[in-house]
């Protein structure tokens, strides 16, 4: 991604191409674009995004993980609810109105996964989406 590499963020993913899911492509395509965008901008200049998928039951979990400001528990509370105000900026004071999340949130129940967020105001956050397994639908 271009912005990655004009904040000279590293990218890693352990993702290995042996896992299969039963989804809409173009769906899961837009919500790992989108967390991996919303992962860029608030990683600072010089960090570390990580992406991760696993089998876990009948499901795979994907994970990207950054190295960025992190989120209060109040900013975390707010994050997928269209009612709620989400005023963030990215490191480099990029705009964010969390209308990215809502979407990624509808894409990802709607393929019969969930998302969920843990973060830590020091230490960055770790988005995690699951998907139904090819070989349990």
């Amino acid at each position: 991604m271009h912005s990655a590499k004009n904040k000279n963020i590293e990218i890693i993913s352990t993702v290995t191409k042996e896992l299969y899911v039963h989804a809409d492509e173009m769906m899961l395509e837009t919500v790992l674009l989108n967390l991996v965008s919303n992962a860029i901008k608030f990683t600072n200049n010089y960090g570390i995004i990580e992406i991760d998928a696993k089998t876990e039951d009948n499901c795979i979990r994907v994970s990207i993980k950054d190295s960025g400001k992190g989120m209060t528990e109040n900013e975390l509370n707010k994050l997928f609810s269209i009612d709620s105000s989400v005023n963030l900026k990215g490191s480099n004071k990029e705009e964010v109105n969390g209308l990215g999340l809502i979407l990624c949130k509808e894409f990802t129940e709607r393929n019969g996964g969930e998302i969920s967020v843990k973060s830590d105001k020091e230490f960055g956050s770790t988005f995690s989406f699951t998907v139904i397994s090819e070989f349990n639908k």
